[in-house]
């Protein structure tokens, strides 16, 4: 029997914890689902998963802690960026199926959360059909 797919996003805005965090979840699922890993923030020396994992970059976005707002490396406008990173992960979601879609988006309440449009889109419309819908921002549950 093939393994169940997860897709497990993962966004750090600021600090590295919940990354490293989130790279012990993954190990542990590892062992019995197949993983998708999305990383949303900027890549993090010697974070290594198992190389059953397949992983998946978006273009980092970061929280720029002199003016606080949602920014990135690239040059290009925020927007620009986020709509990127919505066609990946659309895109991502379309081919791989997932029965399960974790979200790990960190932090959900110390800033503006409308950055949130990128994952939840791709919810809205990729599992319409199936009678789900995203919850609220900080609090997605699709089950």
């Amino acid at each position: 029997m093939a393994k169940k797919r997860i897709v497990f996003y993962s966004q750090h805005l600021v600090g590295v914890g919940h990354h490293f965090r989130n790279r012990q979840i993954i190990r542990a699922l590892a062992d019995e689902y197949d993983v998708y890993f999305v990383d949303g923030g900027r890549p993090v020396p010697g974070a290594t998963l198992p190389v059953s994992v397949q992983i998946h970059h978006l273009t980092p976005v970061f929280k720029d802690l002199v003016t606080g707002h949602l920014t990135s490396e690239t040059g290009y406008d925020i927007q620009t960026v986020l709509k990127t990173r919505k066609q990946t992960l659309n895109s991502l979601i379309t081919r791989v199926c997932p029965e399960v879609f974790i979200i790990e988006y960190f932090p959900f309440t110390r800033w503006d959360q409308r950055h949130c449009k990128d994952w939840r889109e791709v919810l809205e419309v990729k599992w319409r059909h199936l009678g789900l819908t995203s919850a609220s921002c900080s609090s997605a549950q699709v089950g």
